[in-house]
């Protein structure tokens, strides 16, 4: 044990150091070619750092209150014979990439299981972003989790604030309540579950900070068992009449270290974030078809000022379900509307087919109230993208945004990420991709594609600028654009379903920038989609309305 605790310390060191200069991403430019055949909302696939000499096994993003993205991935350094981390941020919502912080890691046998990322405060001078590691002693198979906190360029502030060892620390996850803090953090809480092994029991806990990340104030230990506890995850609940906000974890159980799939309990503080967890629910016990084989759960919970139409919030836990008959899997999902009140939740399905679906995500959308999900469909080589309203209005029916973002069917084990971008209002993606030499490749993605796109031959004959303003707007938006030169010119106004409401077309538009007024006044409050066809080049965008 006191091995593993010198080796983070060590690391804490080293995590201090600036690293090296920007270095750009893959992509830049703006379009997408009209013949591609793909979700009009993504465009290409971005290399976070295209480095194919790195094994990018893993990858973590999150963003800040102002957009600001920030990126954490670890390689094995094999000029230094051991771990590197590499932390990144892009201000132009993904388009590049700049490394803030880079190099090995100074710790020999030691590796990574897991790593989380989080940005929180609302202004550039109190902006902190907290990362958080799981690592392993390859000498003595030891796991430890770390979490420190770095400022906006991630150089380390302070020393370790949470420092926890044990036999086996198998899996842990971050949240925050940075959007809607709780009536009673100063001036957000951060909080972390883990699921804990020892010789004798399991446990899962719980570690929260009430003072914007400074010290973890409150330690609890939600669930213990003689059984396996691995996959963990943990969201962060707030509404009008819920606004003293809580956190709510789910977590899998299985009979031991080599079961295919268990059971998924889920739990949340009550009823403040810092207060103690209720009573562990069995959700799979619901159904009989999924009891006693479900596995890696994933969950979110509505985190706005809105009560939904129970008068309360919403929560929803999504996992894997195994089909032993024919040895593949499914998702399962479940969601409660009452969920600091009750335990009365109920089943909801994304995609009926009988696809393999492995690795689900899920993130709350504050701003249009959707949740969204993405996850690795091995059958097809595809990651899809999901979104459906809080209040889970027909539960069974959710809307595709996108059959497959991802370009590539380089997947393996993509373990893809949809989390919120707070810029731009909507979720975006991250995975690891497999390069032809087997190595993994950080990747990223998201549907506002204006930033994302450019034409395969010629990145600069087609492209095209779109800015929307104001937005959000309640009367009238502008939506402007450059032609490179004189074109046909076609723009819709499409609805969340992406339905046609206003179809605009100018037959001959000559090179240059040009201004559209699109009256907005007869619209509910909502997040529309603007797509602008020129000649061959295309984009789009989002125009929230608000009233």
């Amino acid at each position: 044990m006191k091995i593993l605790q010198k080796k983070l310390i060590v690391l804490l060191c080293l995590f201090s150091f600036e690293g090296l200069n920007a270095q750009p991403g893959k992509v830049d430019g703006s379009i997408i070619p009209s013949q591609f055949v793909k979700s009009v909302l993504f465009g290409y696939d971005i290399f976070i750092k295209d480095q194919p000499q790195q094994n990018q096994r893993e990858i973590a993003i999150c963003s800040a209150f102002n957009g600001w993205l920030y990126a954490l991935y670890p390689y094995f350094d094999s000029n230094a014979n051991q771990d590197a981390f590499t932390f990144l941020r892009s201000k132009d919502n993904g388009a590049s990439w700049s490394i803030l912080n880079n190099g090995p890691s100074g710790i020999f046998h030691t590796g990574i299981v897991k790593l989380e990322i989080l940005a929180c405060g609302h202004d550039t001078t109190n902006l902190k972003v907290f990362a958080g590691f799981n690592i392993y002693d390859t000498a003595t198979m030891e796991r430890g989790l770390l979490v420190i906190r770095y400022d906006k360029n991630c150089v380390m502030e302070g020393t370790d604030f949470l420092h926890e060892q044990s036999v086996q620390i198998r899996d842990f996850e971050m949240a925050s309540d940075d959007l809607y803090p709780a009536s009673n953090s100063n001036s957000f809480s951060l909080s972390v579950v883990y699921s804990k092994g020892t010789l004798y029991k399991d446990s899962i806990v719980f570690c929260s900070s009430s003072n914007g990340g400074i010290s973890f104030d409150t330690k609890y230990k939600i669930a213990s068992s003689p059984n396996y506890f691995n996959k963990v995850a943990l969201a962060y609940g707030h509404s009008a009449t819920c606004n003293t906000g809580r956190y709510f974890a789910a977590w899998e159980e299985k009979a031991n270290q080599i079961s295919v799939s268990g059971h998924i309990y889920t739990a949340h503080s009550e009823p403040n974030f810092n207060s103690p967890f209720t009573s562990p629910f069995l959700v799979d016990n619901l159904d009989t078809s999924i009891t006693n084989r479900a596995s890696t759960p994933k969950i979110a919970c509505q985190n706005n000022a809105a009560d939904n139409d129970s008068s309360n919030l919403t929560e929803v836990v999504l996992f894997e379900k195994y089909l032993p008959t024919t040895y593949n899997f499914n998702l399962a999902g479940f969601y409660n509307k009452k969920a600091t009140a009750s335990n009365y939740f109920q089943k909801f399905t994304i995609d009926a087919s009988a696809n393999n679906k492995l690795q689900p995500d899920i993130c709350f959308n504050a701003f249009d109230s959707t949740f969204i999900v993405t996850y690795f469909d091995s059958t097809t080589l595809k990651l899809p993208y999901y979104t459906h309203d809080f209040n889970m209005v027909n539960p069974d029916t959710w809307f595709e945004l996108s059959a497959g973002y991802n370009d590539n069917n380089n997947l393996v084990a993509p373990n893809p990420q949809v989390v919120m971008n707070f810029g731009e209002q909507t979720g975006m993606n991250a995975w690891v991709g497999i390069r032809g030499t087997g190595k993994g490749a950080a990747m990223f993605d998201a549907p506002y594609i204006y930033y994302t796109g450019i034409t395969e031959n010629n990145p600069d004959k087609n492209k095209l600028i779109v800015n929307i303003f104001p937005n959000p707007a309640s009367e009238f938006s502008i939506i402007e654009f450059d032609l490179p030169r004189t074109e046909n010119v076609e723009i819709d106004l499409l609805n969340p379903m992406g339905q046609s409401l206003v179809n605009m077309t100018y037959p001959t538009c000559s090179s240059g920038k040009h201004q559209v007024k699109i009256d907005l006044t007869r619209y509910p409050a909502d997040m529309y989609i603007i797509t602008i066809h020129a000649g061959d080049s295309y984009s789009s965008g989002k125009i929230s309305v608000i009233r």
